[in-house]
């Protein structure tokens, strides 16, 4: 969702350029393309016939092949259908710049037809997508290089997904491309809630908001809950969002005999989405580090918990830690510690209400610097300046 409204807010940024968002079919989500303005176009393509054997997109690319292995047959496929239909645009409407989402796959899908179509191109990389190369002996690390060199431009969303692009490239190669790495969060648009967790007329529930996969650290999340609700017989935790692991969750919650606790509400977007956020009296993101290096760059859930002056608790390896001051705008916690996230928990359920007060106006301080307002117009000068620049062209 954050890609939809990155591209959207660039396209009020200025409405003179022309948008084209190219994207995988998924039948599950019954995508059709279409003009969301007059500036901005939503192309989806197959890549598999018939439409029914397109399924890696509703649940993300890598997820969907993390729960069925299998999957990993429609990525060449998919990838060449992808090329061909990028650089038949291109050669169409000579686009200014090729921007791509992650490294892998989208990056490497844009570099190739910036190769064909002689297009400049651009990138911006999430958390794991460029360690997910460094799996590949030799190769992988090979097109992380030809692809950074030739990019105009790079953002990254965090600190921590700098630092995994600067693993690939020794001191010397990164003081020749460093300049056009930028760390450039995504953005959020959720307005500050007007109620008070004090004076709501609810039973209080804690939110977790994202998809269902390893590295949200859900698991976790339930068993913290489990020994905090003992204590806090009055919390509920609803979990929003869908993905690979969500029969393994429900599986859990029933076996800690949880189920009038916890419920799995699925899919929030719109008003539903802002309703949630906006009732919920505690918002937790408990991400981890997956074994095999899977792990977030700075979770936009988080912002937008933040957003709505909400009481935030988070891992520090979410990312967290370059926004969350602790017990200044919200909570630190280890990560895969069901212990630390009750104790969190507990803390936060009983704050007094001038410490709520002082959180809350600090958390909504915070994500101002985030909203999408802020963040489109620095990846619109980001995106201008990458399609300026040509000294930093590699061929």
């Amino acid at each position: 969702m954050f890609v939809r409204d990155q591209i959207k807010e660039l396209a009020k940024v200025d409405p003179s350029t022309e948008y084209y968002v190219l994207a995988p079919y998924d039948h599950r989500l019954r995508n059709k393309n279409n003009s969301i303005s007059e500036n901005l176009h939503v192309i989806y393509f197959r890549y598999m016939w018939p439409r029914q054997l397109c399924t890696l997109n509703a649940e993300g690319l890598w997820p969907a092949i993390q729960k069925n292995p299998a999957k990993l047959i429609l990525v060449p496929p998919m990838m060449v259908c992808f090329i061909f239909i990028a650089v038949r645009l291109a050669l169409k409407k000579s686009p200014d710049l090729l921007y791509a989402h992650w490294l892998t796959p989208q990056g490497i899908v844009a570099y190739t037809s910036s190769l064909i179509a002689g297009a400049p191109f651009a990138f911006t990389s999430h958390a794991s997508d460029a360690s997910i190369l460094d799996k590949l002996p030799f190769i992988g690390k090979l097109i992380v290089k030809l692809c950074t060199r030739r990019a105009r431009g790079i953002t990254v969303v965090s600190k921590r997904t700098r630092n995994k692009l600067r693993h690939f490239f020794t001191d010397t190669e990164w003081e020749s491309i460093e300049g056009k790495v930028h760390t450039i969060p995504m953005g959020t648009s959720v307005s500050p809630s007007s109620g008070h967790r004090r004076t709501q007329q609810h039973q209080p529930y804690i939110l977790f908001m994202g998809r269902l996969a390893e590295k949200k650290g859900v698991a976790y999340l339930i068993k913290g809950f489990q020994e905090f609700a003992s204590h806090h017989p009055e919390y509920t935790l609803k979990i929003a969002g869908i993905g690979p692991l969500k029969a393994e969750l429900s599986s859990l919650i029933s076996s800690l005999n949880l189920q009038d606790k916890v419920s799995l509400v699925g899919y929030a977007e719109g008003k539903i989405k802002e309703s949630l956020i906006g009732n919920c009296d505690i918002f937790i993101v408990p991400s981890i580090i997956t074994k095999n290096g899977d792990s977030e760059g700075l979770p936009v859930s988080l912002l937008e918990g933040l957003s709505a002056g909400k009481l935030c608790i988070a891992t520090k390896e979410s990312g967290a830690d370059e926004v969350i001051e602790q017990s200044c705008n919200g909570f630190l916690i280890d990560q895969k510690s069901p212990k630390a996230i009750s104790e969190a928990l507990h803390l936060a359920a009983n704050l007094d209400e001038a410490s709520i007060d002082k959180i809350r106006r600090n958390a909504i301080r915070t994500a101002r610097k985030y909203s999408w307002e802020e963040i489109g117009h620095k990846y619109y000068q980001f995106l201008m300046s990458a399609t300026n620049d040509k000294k930093n062209t590699h061929h």
